[in-house]
């Protein structure tokens, strides 16, 4: 009852062998307490040959909930025609006011299915309804390796539906769908069915891939369907591969398809995809759907080869009147390779921009500060990628930001370090070497830094 204390912690759950259940199965399930703590507990090798629901951790109604440093691995379905899903951690609704529930340092890996029919294999899912408007943390937690060999699954490192979360500081790599027939989408974080406020904050996305014909490779996906609020700030977001996708845009960086209002600011996005179709396409933001969408201060770089028909952009916008464009948006880098027919800095699926010069003429009163630059990150070709940028090498990226103070002040890096009052434009602050002329205010509270020994 909402009353009690509940404490799960230091249990180690293996060899749990399913045979042709369609139960629902757990290796840990808790919660309806008033404070429950789930802490330093393994859950590994749960093997399931039937058609029911796989967890490995469950989390049920809780007032106080802290589930953490938490390892979920080997957890696997055998079942060619599974249909339902695999879970390493599932939040099932939460609970009904403003208190905490947090899910920090878990490590969920070896997540892996071989069917070729629909279903999801998923590392932290937290699902509601809008009842359940609690406050849920998702810090500093590690998604990785998770496969579908059999062509049927869509993968996503977080899924999160409903309620105020914060999703900060999470690493989530190595999702793959590896076969030809492949047809599910890769997702490294995915938002959906939210009526409340969204907070994805110095994430790490990188080396999401597929090797189907028409998949749907996103780092992060904006999919609310009600007036939800998402702040993206301070994301790197690199290596999505499709490498027999024949499809118009199957790999994107950000792609929002939300009823509400995004807020994207300060992120890292690198892509440079290949593939054999005959149509090959991406995009670094694509707003499919957006009836509002902010971008300001982004380091934008989309360097992927297109084939056929297929436009690589680095900002796409289907609403080509681009009432959903809020002229707040500004200082962003757009760069999609030498500008052409198919290399385009924004599209709207029939018309594009090759240059910045005639982005800024259609954009008009948005973008007036933004440039199109191939920034000199430390690793971008050897995975894992180093998105960070090298402060030795002259780049527009320095200083060439704006402070952000709404809808409410985004003051730290990806790092955690401190913004300057002419902020670098990207996720990482890194006090280089700007190609511009610097601000005077800038350049005079850069010397007071240094001379006082800290950042301005």
């Amino acid at each position: 009852n909402n009353g009690s204390t509940l404490n799960i912690n230091r249990n180690k759950i293996l060899n749990v062998h399913i045979h042709n259940s369609t139960k629902v199965q757990c290796g840990i399930m808790a919660g309806h307490s008033g404070d429950l703590t789930v802490t330093e507990n393994s859950v590994s090798d749960m093997v399931s040959s039937g058609n029911g629901e796989i967890y490995g951790i469950m989390i049920t109604s809780s007032l106080n909930g802290k589930i953490n440093n938490n390892d979920v691995f080997n957890i696997s379905s055998t079942n060619p025609e599974f249909s339902q899903l695999i879970a390493g951690m599932r939040c099932v609704t939460g609970n009904s006011g403003n208190y905490p529930v947090e899910f920090n340092n878990n490590s969920i890996y070896n997540i892996s299915s071989s069917s070729s029919g629909e279903h999801m294999l998923v590392g932290i899912l937290k699902t509601a309804d809008w009842r359940q408007y609690g406050k849920f943390t998702f810090q500093k937690d590690s998604i990785y390796h998770i496969r579908c060999y059999g062509g049927g699954g869509h993968i996503i490192g977080m899924h999160i539906s409903y309620g105020y979360t914060w999703l900060q500081d999470n690493v989530i790599y190595d999702l793959a769908s590896t076969a030809m027939s492949s047809s599910g989408s890769v997702t490294g974080i995915k938002t959906s069915e939210n009526s409340g406020g969204h907070f994805v904050e110095r994430n790490k996305i990188y080396n999401l891939r597929s090797s189907g014909e028409n998949p749907s490779i996103s780092g992060v996906y904006i999919g609310s369907t009600y007036y939800a609020s998402v702040r993206l700030y301070n994301n790197m977001i690199g290596d999505l591969q499709a490498p027999n996708a024949n499809a118009e845009v199957p790999v994107s960086g950000i792609r929002i398809t939300n009823g509400g209002y995004s807020f994207i600011m300060f992120n890292t996005i690198c892509l440079n995809a290949v593939s054999t179709g005959e149509t090959f396409g991406s995009a670094g933001i694509f707003a499919e759907d957006a009836s509002y969408i902010d971008l300001r201060n982004n380091n934008i770089v989309n360097v992927s080869v297109p084939n056929g028909n297929g436009v690589t952009a680095a900002y796409r916008n289907h609403l080509s009147s681009l009432e959903n464009y809020p002229l707040t948006s500004n200082n962003n880098n757009f760069y999609a390779g030498i500008p052409g027919a198919n290399n385009m800095i924004f599209y709207d699926g029939t018309n594009g921009c090759e240059s910045i010069s005639n982005y800024k003429a259609r954009v008009s009163l948005r973008d007036d500060a933004s440039f199109s630059e191939l920034p000199p990150f430390i690793n971008a070709s050897v995975t894992p990628y180093d998105l960070h940028i090298d402060k030795t090498v002259p780049t527009r990226l320095e200083s060439s930001g704006i402070r952000v103070r709404n809808p409410e002040p985004v003051e730290k890096d990806i790092n955690e370090e401190t913004r300057y009052m002419f902020p670098d434009v990207g996720a990482d602050e890194f006090d280089g070497i700007s190609t511009m002329p610097v601000h005077p205010a800038a350049a005079r509270r850069r010397r007071a830094a240094a001379f006082f020994g800290g950042i301005a």
